[in-house]
């Protein structure tokens, strides 16, 4: 994480009483306090798919073909210039062989497989802003594999960071 704001760029106006408040000035004041951003990190999505009971077996609900590529979803998210990495994860619950999720951002994949002994674990990886880049960016999330099994919900978020000797000065 890099710091982004300058401890200039916030008008002392800014914080007169009356004055309008805007989402942008509060995202400044949290860049330039610094800390706070890294340790809340932005969940850009969150999404339950498919079948939440899919481990009691078939309770009449329907479910994704998992034999052809199919398109889950097409979106965007918006990564601040002082994110480093994005987190991907998915949950799964697998009968028999391997589930793919592609979660392409810009040009970056990130690829989560999954097989029946990831069956309730979240599967995770990271895609580095150095290569997806900042400001909006598309996503597309992609379902792929052979066999039966379901993708019970991915997210993707900025990674967190868990030491306050990581975070630079706030100066």
């Amino acid at each position: 994480m890099a710091k982004t704001e300058s401890i200039s760029t916030l008008s002392p106006l800014a914080i007169a009483a009356g004055t309008e408040v805007t989402d942008a000035q509060g995202i400044d004041a949290i860049e330039q306090l610094n800390w706070s951003a890294g340790h809340r990190p932005t969940v850009h999505v969150s999404q339950l798919v498919g079948d939440p009971l899919a481990e009691l077996g078939d309770v009449g609900l329907s479910t994704l073909d998992w034999t052809v590529n199919a398109v889950l979803g097409r979106f965007q998210i918006r990564i601040n210039a002082d994110v480093q990495r994005l987190v991907v994860g998915a949950r799964f619950w697998v009968t028999s062989g391997t589930k793919t999720l592609t979660v392409t951002i810009n040009a970056t994949s990130v690829v989560l497989n999954a097989t029946s002994t990831n069956n309730g674990s979240e599967v995770t990886g990271t895609a580095n802003v150095s290569s997806t880049g900042t400001s909006w960016r598309p996503v597309v999330v992609t379902l792929s594999g052979s066999g039966t099994g379901r993708v019970r919900n991915f997210r993707i978020q900025d990674e967190a960071i868990t030491t306050a000797s990581s975070l630079p000065d706030p100066a």
